[in-house]
């Protein structure tokens, strides 16, 4: 019966035709287990706390690119996930800290020179923002520095640049009806591990949106190996 639930709110503005920004909140509720495990020596309980995001978003003014095509520019950055932590045991004060998530990134759009195919280029950078034993707001000041972890093979300690994930991805558009899309994915192996390769396509009619991605694993073994997801849009 375990479950997690989140709900929430979100709320954007455009400040000028070349910024903007957006805030939202959701509340969270976590239910892995409720009652005694080793023998009573443990005890655990469902918990609740809520997470706030703030964002900003870049974009430039169309110019010129290809024949009588236009492009454009967009930059953004997303702190998700600030709130209080979670206390799941029921006999101590050890708690869990919600996974503050930094993000930004970029994409560049782009008609192809007959108005009828278009392209984008994205890539983005994400981090976690949270330690243990650091209050929340004293994690978004020294997860920026170096992390020890355990491992399989013992401690690893990881430099700030090692803590980041990446992800690229390229899209293809044709008459707004149809797209292709690839994407590659990295993580430091000793900060998650996760490589891996998706390729996917959507097709576009009216108000309704159908979407496919299937990805292929860099890594034997690996949970998300072969994994397929399916989309669907409805855009009123």
């Amino acid at each position: 019966s375990s479950y997690d639930l989140a709900i929430g709110i979100s709320y954007g503005i455009a400040l000028s035709d070349n910024w903007s920004i957006g805030t939202g909140i959701r509340f969270i509720h976590s239910h892995l287990y409720n009652g005694s495990f080793n023998n009573g020596q443990g005890s655990v309980k469902p918990v609740s706390s809520f997470g706030v995001d703030l964002a900003a978003l870049y974009k430039t003014d169309p110019f010129q690119t290809f024949g009588s095509d236009k492009g454009t520019f967009r930059a953004g950055i997303d702190l998700s996930n600030i709130g209080p932590k979670l206390n799941f045991n029921k006999k101590d004060s050890l708690k869990d800290a919600l996974p503050t998530e930094l993000r930004f990134g970029w994409a560049f759009k782009t008609g192809l020179g007959n108005g009828d195919n278009s392209i984008t280029l994205t890539n983005d950078y994400s981090k976690i923002m949270a330690r243990p034993g650091s209050s929340v707001f004293e994690s978004l000041i020294n997860s920026w520095g170096p992390y020890t972890r355990e491992t399989s093979q013992g401690k690893v300690t990881l430099s700030t640049l090692q803590q980041f994930r990446i992800g690229t991805g390229l899209e293809y558009w044709y008459k707004h009806l149809f797209s292709v899309r690839t994407g590659y994915y990295y993580e430091n192996p000793n900060n998650g591990n996760r490589k891996f390769i998706t390729l996917g396509a959507g097709i576009r009619y009216d108000f309704i949106g159908v979407d496919i991605s299937h990805i292929f694993s860099l890594k034997q073994n690996h949970p998300m190996a072969n994994t397929t997801r399916f989309g669907l849009l409805l855009n009123f």
